[in-house]
């Protein structure tokens, strides 16, 4: 994760609303789930963070 709450994935770069559980997720790991339909959702331990 990115300073500015991005995340680069396969020359894309996906931006991640802000959470109400923590003051910004700048430096932590994120996982990026790529989906037989070809749709991505985020992670942050067992936080889903978009789809």
């Amino acid at each position: 994760m990115n300073r500015d709450n991005t995340v680069s994935f396969q020359n894309l770069q996906l931006q991640i609303e802000r959470v109400n559980w923590r003051g910004t997720l700048a430096g932590c790991n994120v996982t990026v789930h790529q989906h037989l339909d070809g749709s991505l959702s985020l992670t942050y331990g067992l936080h889903g963070l978009g789809r």
